[in-house]
């Protein structure tokens, strides 16, 4: 701004230097002591100004302020070490387990070995979207699970490791307390690596508003809900630091194991769960149930038999399993999302044989 004022003031002082000298040679020379002085006051006057304008500050319309020191670096802070009092002990009497469908047979023709229902809340979709790549590393092939004092133990038996190498997915448990379909907890650990117990990437919610499955449990019906909105366990830095707990199975590489505290899920002694596993950018605690997030036609399928579906689509990377009893020695076969059971078949009592009395005389 202050250099266009100066260039603009300089073409008027042209200006007016020209016209002078138009009149300077209009003037009679019987006075040129007159004339000569006023042009030399008027250079000296337009010289006077131009040095004011010249060492007169710039004028923006803000006022002007002394620099401004340089900025510092931003301060980058860590969350201090999680310390543990305890970690878990060695899993034992893994007796109640799950099997699962293995997709390995088909893989090679991109598509599902059945074992999908999607109105029913089961899925089977170890495979990427469009593609259908197969995804071992989370096709679960058997869950066993066990309950020893403070601990509850779950181990995920996988069909292999990723492509990429090692267990690149997401495992986890889902909790039914009270056995009537509505998930309440879930316990999951990401991409869990080495065989040593870790907090990392571990984390747990809970479902306090009772909202997870919709109007009609595990059955899909498009509900707008927030799933588990309530995080238990964060990796250890929310609660209990000691909480919850992941690894690689010791004796078996492609197996995901988790531990975690009884209280966790408020130590209650009869429930059901279920296994799933997933890719990581899938895994939303908010959109539990999936298929009532999720419409079939916007999912896709990973049965090639449902062409109006397949193949996967915006829901892929998941498999999860049926539901199993704890606390409960025969269920009914009557609770929501059991795996398929039949209840033992009780013979009636033996019938006691009609006594003749015996009479003495």
């Amino acid at each position: 701004m202050g250099n266009h004022r100066k260039w603009y003031f300089k073409m008027a002082v042209i200006i007016i230097v020209l016209m002078i000298a138009a009149l300077a040679c209009s003037v009679q020379l019987s006075n040129p002591t007159t004339d000569s002085t006023f042009i030399t006051q008027t250079f000296a006057a337009l010289g006077t100004e131009m040095a004011a304008l010249e060492n007169q500050p710039v004028v923006t319309g803000e006022t002007p302020s002394a620099e401004a020191p340089a900025a510092e670096a931003p301060t980058i802070t860590t969350a201090p070490p999680v310390v543990h009092a305890v970690t878990p002990p060695e899993p034992s009497n893994l007796a109640h387990w799950i099997t699962d469908k293995s997709d390995e047979m088909l893989a090679s023709q991109h598509r599902a070995n059945g074992g999908e229902n999607f109105d029913a809340n089961i899925f089977e979709r170890p495979f990427t979207s469009g593609s259908m790549d197969y995804l071992p590393d989370l096709d679960i092939v058997e869950v066993e699970f066990s309950r020893s004092g403070d601990w509850v133990f779950v181990n995920l038996i996988m069909s292999g490791q990723n492509p990429a190498g090692g267990m690149k997915g997401v495992y986890g448990i889902e909790v039914d307390s009270n056995m009537n379909g509505r998930g309440d907890f879930i316990i999951y650990a990401i991409t869990p690596a080495g065989t040593t117990w870790s907090t990392v990437g571990v984390k747990a919610y809970e479902d306090t508003e009772h909202n997870v499955g919709g109007g009609t449990v595990l059955i899909a019906d498009p509900y707008p809900g927030n799933g588990y909105e309530t995080i238990l366990f964060d990796e250890g830095y929310i609660n209990d630091p000691d909480a919850a707990w992941a690894r690689i199975a010791p004796s078996n590489p492609n197996a995901i194991q988790l531990a975690f505290k009884y209280a966790l899920i408020r130590n209650n002694d009869k429930y059901m769960f279920g296994a799933w596993s997933a890719v990581p950018e899938m895994v939303n605690p908010a959109w539990f149930d999936y298929n009532d997030h999720f419409t079939h036609a916007d999912a896709g399928s990973p049965l090639s038999e449902l062409p109006a579906y397949y193949p996967l689509k915006a829901f892929y990377g998941w498999d999860n399993t049926c539901r199993w009893v704890v606390g409960i020695k025969n269920p009914t076969g009557k609770e929501p999302g059991l795996c398929p059971y039949t209840p033992p078949t009780v013979a009636p009592p033996t019938a006691i044989p009609t006594l003749t009395p015996y009479i003495i005389y």
